[in-house]
């Protein structure tokens, strides 16, 4: 699982990437926050620092990752995030969360960019 995890990452980065996009961090977690929510890629979109949710699996079913998502881990997202931004200067920067699906199923892989796919809630959970 772990794994498939990593590769669909390393897919991920590499198509955001190939898109014009620039990594800044990936699988960031607060100093000091060994608990805290990962984030799987911090990306910069021109003047956007984009946060990325990456979904792996390998099926040819229904299975869809992105309803993993639930509020609880929405909201820890968030706030890693906001961990994030207080470490660095962000002031001419606007901010979104995007989900990568990375769908290694046999015969190949598929890779669906939700751009702004969620808004960080307004309170924590």
């Amino acid at each position: 699982m772990r794994d498939r995890g990593a590769k669909g990452e390393n897919l991920a980065s590499d198509f955001l990437l190939e898109n014009g996009y620039e990594i800044l961090a990936r699988n960031w977690r607060g100093k000091g926050q060994l608990r805290s929510p990962e984030i799987d890629i911090i990306a910069r979109d021109g003047k956007t620092i984009v946060f990325v949710e990456v979904k792996s699996f390998a099926s040819r079913g229904f299975d869809q990752p992105e309803y993993r998502l639930d509020l609880r881990k929405i909201s820890r997202l968030a706030c890693a995030a906001q961990a994030y931004l207080s470490q660095i200067d962000h002031d001419d920067c606007s901010c979104r969360f995007d989900v990568m699906i990375v769908n290694m199923a046999e015969g190949g892989c598929v890779i669906d960019h939700i751009k702004d796919a969620f808004r960080a809630p307004d309170e924590p959970i």
